[in-house]
């Protein structure tokens, strides 16, 4: 069921070398932040000067662990414009 849900991420993945299904997870996570941040909702929210951050985290089940990707979005003009180049 896992491989199901991350087949779009699958496809998007570098085709020359094997990705771990964890590398798939992060992949879908990072994918996900750039998607909340085109939202139309938080697009808005930002656009009105709401303080809305949109955090990149994994939790690892075989560590226990969360992880921050380092993908956070807050919606500030330079990442606003990085975002649509």
């Amino acid at each position: 069921m896992l491989e199901h849900w991350l087949e779009n991420v699958r496809v998007a993945a570098p085709k020359h070398r094997r990705t771990s299904l964890n590398e798939l997870c992060e992949l879908n996570v990072k994918r996900q932040v750039e998607n909340l941040a085109h939202n139309t909702i938080v697009q808005k929210a930002w656009e009105r000067g709401r303080k809305l951050y949109i955090h990149g985290w994994i939790y690892s089940i075989s560590d226990g662990l969360i992880k921050d990707l380092k993908v956070t979005r807050s919606g500030t003009a330079r990442e606003h414009h990085k975002a649509k180049v």
